[in-house]
């Protein structure tokens, strides 16, 4: 049976204090490395409260290692009202039924410490005909936690245990100027 614990890695006052949409209110300070092109425009701004999942496995040149498995994410709105899920894929769902799974096409070290880095992701398949129909590409900002744990704690006496990393991020979905969501 697998062993599961997790590792709190920021402060429960992060997830209590009033949320801003670091996304939404500074773009400029995005890298442009990140920035979807100027044909695109947000549609939807969410916080994701969640875990990022690793597990202890033998990685590149035999050596033990926490390896990223997939994300468990709640999405919240601007009024703090759970919108939807996000899962492995990496996928989004909304709670109108409405799906995207996307793939990375950039990526930063995360100004904060400690904290797994901002993306930019196009989006590869979509589901259902809902908000996130339209949508082309999204941006991971504002992360907080989520890396995994120092590889000292995963050794072969481990193998296979399981450890959750608390994260919390802001996402921005993006879909071309002429579409309605």
């Amino acid at each position: 049976m697998r062993n599961f614990r997790s590792i709190l890695i920021f402060s429960a006052a992060a997830l209590l204090a009033p949320h801003t949409f670091a996304a939404a209110e500074s773009e400029n300070s995005v890298p442009e490395s990140l920035r979807p092109d100027a044909s695109q425009q947000a549609v939807l701004h969410v916080h994701a409260i969640g875990r990022q999942i690793y597990e202890c496995a033998k990685g590149a040149q035999d050596i033990w290692a926490w390896q990223f498995k997939h994300p468990e994410a709640e999405l919240f709105d601007e009024s703090g009202k759970k919108v939807g899920n996000h899962g492995a894929g990496p996928s989004w769902t909304l709670n109108d039924g409405s799906s995207v799974v996307g793939q990375v096409q950039a990526s930063m070290q995360a100004p904060m410490p400690g904290a797994i880095p901002w993306l930019l992701l196009n989006v590869k398949s979509h589901a259902g005909g809902g908000m996130l129909n339209t949508v082309t590409s999204i941006q991971r900002l504002a992360t907080q936690g989520g890396v995994a744990p120092v590889k000292d704690g995963c050794t072969s006496m481990v193998a296979g245990q399981i450890v959750s990393v608390v994260y919390t991020a802001d996402y921005a979905f993006w879909s071309p100027k002429t579409s309605k969501p």
